[in-house]
């Protein structure tokens, strides 16, 4: 086992850094809205700026798989912040729907590399269920203090620009924890490579990492499309935003239970159960009566994500022997997300928002049929 990995402030500093390259996501639902709102977009345009920060994200992380072990973490984990930072900069002045499909995407390849430096780390530790687990829950806590003050202290006429200078901030402010990450990782292996279960690698890693993909497109697409489910139903703005916020702390417990829990019940049976609470949740959300009836769905749907992910990512970890395969779950995420929205865009507008609610259903149960075996 590599000692530098077994390091607590490295450790941290993995689960920081993830968490400022997942605060764009976190924020997304806001991004979109605001984005239809102040510029004018298409419920369909706006779906498309999740697919472009995820495009983006699934090729540069995907080919991370190659290089992470030969080049200096360090140093391009800096270099793909001042690249985010830089694309973000220019879309808080940028008016036009191409260039800021352009500018999603470049942040999108920057912030990914920044999130597979991190989960790579976290997959060399001696406990990688409890810290990936750790990593999830802390994620959504930049997006939460964005989305829950930048309401009561927007600084100029437009939404959209606030949001993307309150990213700016949030990522200078954890950009410190680049320095205390490791230059580079050994290539000493978590398992040993005889131990039982290696032979899984050559089919039911894939499988698993469907599992994450296909998880993660249900989740996000039902996530980026709250804060519109809600606006169709006439519910207040501020309401909706204070949930949004409140949806990202119900999203870190969730991850934060299954850090305690830990593979005490193994991977799949608590997935599966997660899986069951997310259908039912959903399909609260449409059609509810009265706020608080959505505002509980949306609490609980968030709240089984949070504990879904993690237990998903560790099953990939779990039948990963030999430890290689891990940091394809970046990609496999990112790939959920770049699919779940422009599908629930396009099926939201051709059938309605029942229609994109039973899709999304449909997309979590083969996730759990994925992991039967």
């Amino acid at each position: 086992m590599n000692q530098i990995i077994d390091k607590r402030g490295t450790i941290l500093s993995a689960v920081l850094i993830s968490a400022l390259a997942a605060t764009f996501y976190n924020v997304m639902p806001m991004f979109v809205g605001s984005a239809q709102e102040d510029l004018g977009f298409s419920t369909w345009q706006i779906s498309l700026f999740p697919t472009m920060y995820f495009l983006g994200w699934v090729l540069f992380a995907g080919s991370g798989f190659l290089w992470f072990n030969r080049v200096n973490l360090r140093t391009v984990s800096l270099l793909s912040l001042l690249v985010a930072l830089a694309s973000l900069f220019v879309s808080a002045f940028a008016r036009d729907y191409l260039t800021l499909l352009a500018l999603t995407f470049i942040a999108g390849s920057g912030l990914s590399c920044i999130y597979g430096v991190g989960t790579h780390l976290i997959a060399f530790t001696r406990t990688p269920t409890r810290w990936y687990g750790v990593k999830i829950a802390v994620e959504p806590l930049p997006g939460m203090i964005i989305l829950m003050t930048l309401p009561a202290s927007s600084v100029s006429a437009s939404t959209f620009t606030d949001i993307i200078f309150a990213m700016l901030i949030i990522s200078l402010c954890l950009s410190p924890s680049l320095f205390k990450i490791p230059t580079q990782t050994h290539s000493t292996l978590k398992h040993d490579s005889t131990a039982g279960g290696s032979s899984d690698t050559s089919a039911n890693v894939p499988l698993a990492l469907m599992s994450v993909l296909l998880f993660f497109s249900a989740a996000s697409g039902m996530w980026a499309f709250l804060e519109r489910i809600g606006s169709n139903q006439s519910f207040d703005q501020s309401l909706m935003s204070d949930l949004l916020g409140f949806t990202l702390v119900t999203a870190t417990a969730g991850s934060l239970v299954t850090a305690w829990i830990g593979d005490k019940f193994g991977n799949r049976l608590p997935f599966f159960a997660s899986v069951l609470v997310f259908i039912a949740s959903i399909a609260a959300l449409n059609g509810s009566p009265n706020f608080h009836t959505f505002s509980g769905a949306a609490l609980m749907m968030t709240f089984v994500v949070g504990t879904g992910l993690p237990l998903v990512v560790a099953e990939v970890a779990a039948r990963d022997a030999e430890n290689r395969y891990v940091v394809m779950t970046v990609p496999a995420i990112g790939l959920g997300a770049m699919l779940g929205p422009p599908l629930f865009g396009f099926l939201t507008e051709s059938g309605g928002v029942t229609v994109s609610i039973f899709a999304c259903a449909g997309v979590a149960i083969l996730s759990a049929a994925l992991l039967r075996d």
